[in-house]
């Protein structure tokens, strides 16, 4: 995606967020604030910390879900990542980039 696709994309999310973080109990929105606290994180814009209050609270649902299912081996729960994508944290933590320019082979 181009920074011009990515800025519409965190506008659209922005408004959206807002439309739904006055639908969404007051107790999500408070968790996402002791998140940020928690784990000291911090946006450059409110546009952006809209984005991802948004993607926080829909990965907080995708743990709700996942844990309020008798059948699941293991528990979800909220860390440093709950407000990436999955997309994101797979390109930023997953993703392995050699520069073959430095490769020496033999």
């Amino acid at each position: 995606m181009n920074a011009k696709t990515i800025a519409i994309l965190l506008a659209l999310a922005g408004a959206m967020s807002v439309f739904l973080t006055t639908v969404q109990p007051e107790s999500n929105v408070s968790e996402f604030a002791s998140w940020k606290s928690q784990f000291n994180i911090k946006f450059n814009s409110e546009v952006e910390e809209a984005y991802r209050e948004r993607v926080f609270l829909e990965n907080l649902a995708k743990i709700n879900t996942h844990n309020s299912k008798n059948d699941q081996t293991y528990t979800m729960g909220i860390n440093q990542f709950t407000g990436m994508t999955q997309e994101e944290f797979v390109q930023i933590y997953l993703g392995t980039v050699i520069e073959t320019k430095n490769l020496i082979v033999e």
